[in-house]
């Protein structure tokens, strides 16, 4: 298991938030919350927080049955909008908002 991210302000000077820090600043999750999340979706990555309180989730396996309750997990009260994209294009998102 990787170490808790213990700072998760260096998405604040982003020209467009992360959906995690955004979550972060209404104070509608935890650091702790935010990084359980993050190493549970590992093939899914939150893409939008609608105003009628859903979360739109990019997923490269719907049909994955473990997917959706690990989600609903993550996110509380919220809930999910799954849209499906590439494993390809995925992986590419998650290394592009959360570099190593």
């Amino acid at each position: 298991m990787r170490p808790a991210r213990l700072d998760h302000s260096f998405f604040d000077n982003e020209p467009r938030s992360h959906l995690g820090a955004l979550l972060l600043r209404k104070g509608l999750v935890t650091n702790t919350e935010l990084d359980r999340a993050l190493e549970e979706l590992l093939r899914a990555i939150p893409l939008r927080l609608h105003p009628d309180g859903t979360v739109s989730v990019a997923v490269a396996d719907p049909t994955d049955e473990t997917l959706l309750p690990k989600l609903k997990l993550a996110l509380g009260t919220y809930e999910v909008r799954l849209l499906v994209t590439m494993q390809s294009a995925l992986r590419a998102a998650w290394a592009q908002a959360y570099p190593v």
